[in-house]
Order: C-alpha cells, then structure tokens, then sequence
C-alpha cells in the first residue's frame, strides 16, 4: 500500500477518534471540541507532557485509586477560589517540587485544572465552556476527564514525526493501557 494511502487511512482513524472524544464529552463536532481545547487544555496538557510522559513515564492509575486521589469537587473549589482570588500564578506553580509525584499526582494536577480553569470561565460567561452545562457529578467528571487524557496521551504517543524522536529519547511508544 503506497504511503499516502497510509496516511489517509491514519487520519481517518484520528479523525473517528476525535469525534469519538468530542461525542462523549457532549461536543457537537470536532471544531467545538478543538476550540475547548485551545481555551482550557493546551496549557493543561502541555506541563502534563513536560512533567510527565516526556521524562518517559507511561504509567496509568488504577481508576478507583485515582478516583479517591482527586476529590474532585474540593480540588476544584480551592483552585477556583485561588483563581478569583487573582493568584495565578499560585494555581499554576502549585507544589512546584514535583520530584516525590506519583502518576496518580500528574493525572490529578490534569484533570483538576482543566475542570477548575473551565468552571472559572464559565462563571465569567467566557463562550465554549462546558462544565457548567453538563450537570455530570464529580465521579462521572473524574471519569471523563481519565478517559479523556488517556484519548490525548494515545494521540500524543501516535503523532506523526514523533515515533523516531521518542525511540532516540529513550521515551515509550505505542497506545497506554487503559486502567482498569
């Protein structure tokens, strides 16, 4: 099969997969999915791949375990708080020593801040928010937002270009596990 083909095939599979992504976050397409994205989780997931899979650890958490790591809606909260509170830098660079983190700390530090920072900016009308509109409970949240970095890290690990600079990194490659 020519390489173009390939690649087609690929893009089509990311493309299946991103709608996949979008439907169960409640997004109506792609393009609304990818605008959420752009305002509340590239910051989020950039320190996750800076902190975490880029240092080469590809370990997922145990869901249950995670689950009772995150509580969330008092995670949430003290971020928020510290949000309007203006001191962001202290929400950004919280626990900046990040030598002693478990898996379950980076995943946790992911879905937090992108469930807090979407919150913040939904209570400030800011369009494309979508928290507030779900109505999910913190579990249901908790388990979107693993699913959904678990989508994000797969894409990550299979971008194109990235499989030869990852290999001379010493870094994984392939799909990650999910917990179970």
């Amino acid at each position: 099969m020519p390489s173009s083909a390939v690649s087609i095939l690929n893009l089509s599979e990311l493309n299946r997969q991103r709608w996949r992504t979008a439907r169960r976050l409640g997004f109506n397409s792609i393009d609304a999915l990818d605008e959420w994205e752009e305002m509340v989780v590239t910051d989020h997931f950039a320190i996750f791949i800076i902190d975490y899979l880029a240092r080469g650890y590809c370990i997922t958490p145990d869901k249950r375990e995670l689950i009772r790591h995150v509580d969330l809606k008092r995670a949430v909260k003290r971020r928020v708080r510290m949000l309007e509170d203006s001191r962001f830098e202290e929400a950004l660079c919280e626990n900046e020593d990040k030598s002693e983190w478990t898996a379950k700390d980076h995943y946790r530090a992911f879905i937090v801040g992108v469930v807090a920072d979407d919150k913040w900016l939904g209570r400030h009308d800011v369009a494309g928010t979508i928290m507030k509109d779900r109505g999910w409970s913190p579990l249901t949240t908790t388990l979107k937002m693993l699913r959904y970095l678990e989508d994000l890290i797969n894409e990550w690990l299979e971008s194109a270009g990235d499989s030869v600079a990852r290999r001379k990194a010493g870094l994984p490659e392939g799909r990650v596990v999910r917990s179970r």
